[in-house]
């Protein structure tokens, strides 16, 4: 989603499923600009909430901050 685009999900899921952007780029351990970067392409998944904020899901931040910090 490009930043002059938004669209509002009428998606209904529990508010605990999703964080928002600061909370993301904690458990991530990656700044801002890395964690919108890493949503964009898909690593992420986001949903908007009126105003053109997105939030994140907590499960993919999870699962990437696991991958992460695993030895390769």
């Amino acid at each position: 989603m490009n930043s002059t685009e938004c669209t509002v999900s009428s998606v209904s899921t529990e508010s605990r499923e999703w964080i928002s952007l600061a909370e993301a780029c904690r458990l991530v351990g990656r700044s801002v600009s890395s964690v919108k970067s890493i949503a964009a392409a898909g690593g992420i998944r986001t949903d908007a909430l009126p105003g053109c904020r997105l939030r994140y899901s907590r499960a993919d931040a999870q699962r990437l901050a696991e991958r992460l910090r695993s030895p390769a």
